[in-house]
This record gives structure tokens, sequence and C-alpha cells, in this order.
């Protein structure tokens, strides 16, 4: 196996920052780049969906290292991540992708590809089947519930009528693929149950992964010292991630002002995103809520360090609460006990290994409670912390996994060969 293709689009790219914070595929590119020496061509869109803007107004391919190619194809922009624009952007996308494979003439030994979204899925999956090329589906998000899960029961079967071809689509896709993985044995078991597709040696689920963060070098620069002086010597309770309507923003608010008059106690708020700017509006009289925009590698390195607690502060739906969000092994690689109001995988794995609580959003002074008891209780966030740290170490260090996923596409490719 010398030669593979990855398909990832809405994640941070090489070529966005020097200290960009890579995810799942970026980081899996690097590590098949670097350490197993194999050709990656990373395909991708132009569009860059934190900012909201394209990096380039045309396709664009460039050169990150002699056996590692990006691939960026311009697709149409949108605004929110919800929205009838971004299915259209994504249509469009997938037509360009495929018509861009077969342009190429791609013969990679497998194909990896990030799902969502389902047209740019559906393009590789053809593009593969027609060319006897092995490809893994990795599954993140379960499109297309995620759009009905926010809605009333009206709306939802309006919705459902129109997302009947998604559904159509996304099976076909579970179906038909070689292999399915994903980001938690849950979220896979829900796939096959939605697909039935029975499990396969080739089917199996990897937890995003993160690399060791307590180990991470901090660069000194005038950002940093500004962050500096709104952090020391403060109990930072932090959440880093995109600011959207999937948060219980209301209910951070109002435990925020409850927890006022304990000074050195403050809430670290990372990230932009759609609710950002409202969220921002609500924040503007709270002195112990910090919201610091985006922020770069460098930055949540200096910030987790400098944290007490690490939040996943998610509403309850389907989708959350099946997976493992990114943010989940990036504070345990830091060592950071995690407060979470979701329900399911991400709860199970906080309490079944004693690294944090689930607090209930809906239940007053609970969130308020929780972190009370992690700040009067010095010892037992010591044990929180060395529990996080032996779960990382164990489970979600990034070499580990990645080795595991090489070993799955390995795998995958030696059986279709044979």
């Amino acid at each position: 196996m010398n030669n593979i293709l990855i398909f990832a689009c809405g994640e941070p790219l090489a070529v966005d920052d020097k200290e960009v914070r890579l995810h799942r595929a970026g980081k899996l590119a690097k590590f098949l780049v670097s350490k197993k020496k194999i050709n990656v061509d990373f395909i991708s869109s132009t569009f860059d969906h934190v900012n909201k803007n394209n990096r380039y107004s045309h396709d664009k391919v460039i050169r990150i290292d002699k056996n590692f190619n990006l691939h960026l194809l311009k697709t149409i922009k949108y605004k929110k991540n919800i929205s009838i624009l971004r299915l259209i952007s994504n249509f469009f996308l997938g037509i360009r992708l495929y018509i861009y494979l077969k342009k190429k003439k791609f013969n990679p030994d497998v194909i990896f590809v990030a799902y969502p979204p389902i047209e740019t899925s559906l393009a590789l999956l053809l593009f593969a089947n027609k060319n006897k090329i092995p490809i893994v589906i990795d599954v993140r998000d379960l499109w297309p519930e995620i759009f009905l899960v926010r809605y009333n029961l009206l709306l939802k079967k309006i919705l459902s009528v129109f997302l009947i071809p998604y559904h159509i689509m996304a099976k076909f896709i579970f179906t038909n693929s070689v292999s399915i993985v994903s980001i938690s044995n849950n979220m896979l078991k829900w796939i096959q149950v939605y697909a039935k597709r029975e499990r396969s040696k080739y089917d199996n689920f990897f937890p995003f992964s993160y690399q060791d963060g307590t180990i991470s070098k901090v660069k000194k620069n005038k950002k940093i010292s500004f962050l500096k002086k709104k952090l020391k010597k403060k109990f930072n309770v932090t959440y880093i991630g995109n600011i959207s309507t999937t948060l219980e923003l209301e209910n951070l608010c109002r435990t925020a002002k409850s927890l006022s008059k304990y000074n050195n106690i403050q809430f670290v708020v990372c990230g932009v995103g759609d609710a950002f700017n409202e969220f921002k509006k609500k924040t503007v009289d709270y002195s112990n809520i910090f919201l610091t925009g985006w922020v770069n590698k460098n930055e949540i390195s200096y910030i987790l360090k400098n944290s007490k607690l690490g939040l996943i502060p998610y509403k309850n739906d389907t989708n959350l609460s099946l997976g493992i969000p990114n943010k989940f092994s990036e504070y345990i690689s830091f060592s950071l006990p995690i407060l979470t109001s979701l329900h399911g995988t991400v709860s199970n794995v906080i309490v079944k290994n004693k690294i944090g609580y689930l607090y209930k959003a809906n239940l007053k002074n609970d969130f308020k409670n929780k972190i009370l008891l992690c700040y009067k209780n010095p010892s037992l966030l010591n044990k929180f912390s060395k529990n996080a740290r032996k779960l990382f170490l164990e489970e979600f260090e990034h070499k580990n996994s990645h080795e595991k996923i090489f070993n799955h596409l390995k795998k995958v490719y030696h059986a279709f060969k044979n």
C-alpha cells in the first residue's frame, strides 16, 4: 500500500495557518506522509468552513511535501452550517469532485472519506466502485438526521419529505462501502441499524485522537502575553469549539451570573461560529465570561495549560449523544477533567473513568454545583486529572490511534487486493 486518497471538507487545512489545529483527516494525512512514507492526495474545497470564505478564487493544487499534494476545488459559499445554501454548495461540490476524479485519473490503493457531506461521499463511492478501489467511509456526523433534531413535529414531517433523496443516498453509501468506520461504537451501531448493514470485520470505530498536550511548547508572543493577563490566577472553565446553536449557551450565562461572587472563577469561551455575535452581545456585561474569538494551536495550548476544567456544553440530540467530539480528546490530552451536559457516549466515558461530571442543563444550579464541587475540592480535581491522563494515554493518544487507522487501511487494501 503506497498511495492513499483522502477527502475531507470543513476541516482546517495545513495552508490555513502555521499554527493551525488540524483535525482527524489532516492529522492522519500528516502521519501517513511523515511516519509511513505513503503518497497522499488530499482533496478538499477552497471554502473555509470556520471563516465562511473561500481560501482561493479558483481550483488549486498545492504541494505540501514531496509525497503530499493538496487539491482544492472551488465551491459555493454559505453562511450557516445548517441551511439550504449549504446543501446546494455540497451538491455542486459533489458533481465537481466526480468530474475532477475522472479527469485526473486517480488510482490510489485505498480511498479514505470523511462523511459528511453526503454528496461528496457518494461521488467518491461511485468513482471507487467503478474503478475497483477499496473505500473507507469515516462517519463523524449523522447526516441527514442532523437536519431534523431541532425542529418541532410539523417541521420534521415537512423536512422528512424534502430529505428523502438524502436518506436514499446515505443508505446507499453505508450499504455499498467496503468499510465503515466511525468515532464511537454507539455511532457505528446506529449506522448499521439505519442502513440494515451487518457489521463486518472491515467496520470499526476510532475515537478522535490528539497529541500529548502536556509536553507541547508554547511560543510566546503578544497574544500569549494578553492571554496571560486574562487567565492568570483564575479558575478557568474552558470551552473550545464552534459557537453555535448546538450549545447550551443560556445555561452557561445563568451559571456565570450565579457564580459572579467568586471572583476567580472564569468561563473561557474560545472559537467563532453562527451564534458568536449574538452570544457576544448577551455576555458583554459578564465580567466572568472571557470570549477569545478564534484561536490557533499555540494559543489553545496556552489556554488549556492554564485551565482547570474542560467544557462540553452541548444540547442533547441523537447525533451528538452517539459520538465523542474531538474536544474531548483535546481536553484530556492536557489532563483536564471534563464537565458535560451531553448524555450518551461522552457522559458514559466520563462517569466510567471518573474524569469529571455530567450536569443537567435543565436542572437549576446543577451546572453551578458541579463547578463548585471541583473548585472547593482540589484533591478531587487532581484525581479527575490523573484519571484523564491515564485514559488519554491508553485510548486517545494520536500516534496509537493513527497507527490503528493505518493498520485498518492496510487490512482493507489487502483483503480487496486478494
